[in-house]
Formats: structure tokens, sequence, C-alpha cells
């Protein structure tokens, strides 16, 4: 019981993290009318394949330094959380230990 409530846990916050995508998506699609978004992505997966702009690598930086600590701890990750999130959201490959 517990395992299936850590795990609807991480799928809430899943969900969150791409609704505040969508929504930050909208509001640079006003100013910026050829950028479109996934409703399926996560803004990690967002940072990563963005990474060759400026605003891409800087949130890139911030997100793999925010979730660095968590998945060090929890799944003995190296740096990188953004990539596997790319590779989990584009290709639907997931490196769980």
């Amino acid at each position: 019981m517990k395992f299936a409530f850590l795990h609807n846990f991480e799928q809430l916050l899943i969900s969150i993290d791409q609704l505040i995508q969508v929504i930050i998506g909208c509001i640079v699609s006003l100013f910026l009318w050829s950028h479109k978004i996934d409703a399926d992505e996560t803004m990690s997966s967002y940072c990563y394949r963005h990474n060759q702009y400026w605003y891409g690598k800087a949130m890139e930086f911030v997100v793999n330094c925010i979730m660095y600590i968590p998945e060090r701890l929890l799944y003995g990750y190296k740096w990188g959380h953004c990539k596997r999130a790319y590779r989990h959201d584009a290709v639907g490959l997931y490196e769980r230990k």
C-alpha cells in the first residue's frame, strides 16, 4: 500500500509539472507565435530539448541542480536528470535501477 501511494504521489507531481509547462507555453506563445509545446512533455524534458538556447541551458542547469540530490539518494543516478527525462518522454526509455 505504501508503494502504491508513493507511485500515485509521483504521478501527481508529474501532472502538476506538465500543467505548469502548458501554462508557461501559452504565455510564451503570446510573444513568440511559433513557440509550440507538447502537453505530455515535462519541464525537464523541455529544458533538455531547448538546451541549444541560452534559456534552455540555464533552466536545464537549475533543474539538474534541484533533482541531483533526490535522484542520487533514491536511485543512485549521477548528473543529467533533464537528459533522462527527455529520453523517457521522447523515446520511452526509463533507466530505473
